[in-house]
């Protein structure tokens, strides 16, 4: 019986992250006048740190995306007076059909977000809610870094108290 296969395959299915096909969790999709907007959020579910607001403008009649868009992200919490405002760009976005803005959340919460997008003399405005965990323990985003040499000396005891059997 050949185990290597089996191995690799195991290895794979625990270290590797699942794709992610989109740009995460849909927070709204609404049209207004002639724009579709959706708009995503990354992590999931969200955590106080960074966190990914990305928002796809589509012409609502024909789907095509709409690229001579301003949009500006602005986010309070009923917490704090502090407000977090930053523009969504096509260079901050990994799809570049989407605008995104990468803002630092610093405690969970309950945070509301305004997204104002300007399309030459139109403007419009959306908003929404995010429920905000605490920030994700540092260990869990580190464990594989500091675990794969346990897997390597796993593996090579294996491999040497399978050469001893023979």
């Amino acid at each position: 019986m050949q185990t290597k296969p089996l191995v690799v395959l195991i290895i794979f299915a625990c270290c590797c992250r699942g794709a992610l096909g989109d740009g995460g969790t849909v927070q709204l999709s609404e049209v207004r006048g002639d724009i579709r907007a959706t708009v995503f959020t990354s992590p999931n579910p969200l955590r106080a740190g960074p966190v990914d607001i990305s928002v796809m403008l589509q012409n609502s009649n024909s789907g095509t995306i709409v690229e001579d868009a301003q949009t500006f992200v602005r986010i309070t919490s009923d917490a704090s007076t502090a407000t977090i405002a930053a523009e969504a760009t096509r260079a901050a976005a990994t799809n570049k059909l989407m605008l995104a803005a990468v803002v630092n959340i610093p405690a969970p919460g309950v945070w509301h977000v305004r997204l104002e997008t300007l399309l030459g003399a139109q403007r419009e405005t959306l908003s929404f809610t995010m429920n905000v965990g605490p920030p994700q323990p540092r260990w869990t985003a580190e464990w594989l870094s500091l675990g794969w040499p346990i897997v390597a000396v796993g593996l090579f005891v294996i491999h040497r108290w399978r050469i001893a059997r023979r």
